[in-house]
């Protein structure tokens, strides 16, 4: 499953800003199954979506990055939790593996165990509105928490000043995590093109 550019960089970058991307794809194209029914004509679903995007490039990464979440949730069992695409629980049990390493009690990151201890009284909170949450995993929790808001926000509602805060930690530790799975990453790759060259030599 190869990614359009925009998004694999997303991915790679910011898989918290890329989850958020991919939540939103799929509920577009729920609502569009639901509604319409059929294969949707994608390049005339992301125009109604997003407009006439003047970066024709941009746009041709939404509207193939649309006709792949489809061909993704069309090969997974039929639900209502996100994510439902395959790609998006793979990416999540990466970001959940990379977040128990972060806070392991010995090895853990102390940088990013700073940013996430703070955050587990707002999320414990929410988190007893909706006990099914507690089937997630952290990762899982906090992303689903900072996209619901995400869409409360957009529909107009209200969001209470608490919460603003703790969304705004919720998001801060995410994308900390990302950063750390990209530096972590990166290192893997620096690391096997110097045994690749390494190995060339000695041939």
């Amino acid at each position: 499953m190869i990614l359009p550019t925009h998004y694999a960089t997303l991915r790679h970058q910011n898989p918290s800003a890329f989850l958020i991307e991919l939540y939103t794809a799929e509920l577009y194209l729920k609502a569009f199954e639901k509604t319409q029914g059929g294969k949707p004509n994608f390049q005339e679903l992301a125009t109604q979506l997003k407009g006439n995007d003047s970066d024709e490039t941009l746009a041709t990464d939404f509207t193939n990055f649309l006709e792949l979440v489809y061909d993704d949730l069309k090969s997974q069992p039929q639900g209502d939790s996100l994510p439902r695409s395959q790609m998006g629980k793979e990416l999540l049990e990466e970001m959940e593996k990379a977040h128990k390493k972060m806070i392991d009690e010995e090895k853990g990151n102390p940088f990013y165990k700073a940013l996430y201890y703070p955050t587990l009284p707002a999320l414990i909170e929410i988190q007893k509105k909706d006990p099914q949450w507690e089937q997630l995993g952290e990762v899982a929790r906090y992303q689903k928490i900072v996209f619901t808001y995400t869409l409360m926000e957009l529909s107009g509602r209200k969001v209470s000043k608490a919460t603003n805060e703790a969304l705004e930690k919720f998001s801060i530790l995410l994308n900390a995590l990302g950063e750390l799975m990209m530096k972590r990453s990166d290192a893997e790759k620096e690391q096997s093109l110097k045994e690749d060259a390494s190995w060339t030599k000695e041939i």
